[in-house]
């Protein structure tokens, strides 16, 4: 809900808390997205690649005249299938060393 203008530093705590210890994007209402990152590289791709999904999703609802029934949604199955397929190999609970896709992205993106 809409608490009059975000100038009390004790939103960054709630902000924090709202994003918790994995979540990576939060979308607030009125504002939009705000993303957090081990580093710039990273924030920024997640911002890149919400605003794209976004992007696509009102696209795909404009096509069908906003008719989710008109849309052909993945399974539930079928997203878990894809997800498997595109996870970064890693060792113990870090990205493998030799790959850091946030900063690949980022230079990709920035040329």
């Amino acid at each position: 809900p809409f608490e009059g203008s975000a100038t009390d530093l004790n939103e960054r705590a709630r902000i924090a808390a709202s994003l918790g210890p994995k979540s990576k994007i939060l979308i607030l209402l009125n504002h939009g997205p705000v993303t957090a990152g081990g580093s710039i590289e990273e924030a920024f791709l997640y911002m890149y690649l919400v605003t794209l999904a976004c992007t696509w999703q009102a696209r795909a609802l404009a096509a069908v005249g906003g008719d989710l029934s008109k849309m052909n949604i993945p399974s539930e199955e079928t997203l878990k299938s894809a997800m498997d397929r595109v996870k970064i190999e890693r060792t113990g609970n870090e990205p493998k060393a030799t790959y850091n896709e946030a900063e690949a992205a980022w230079n990709g993106i920035a040329r």
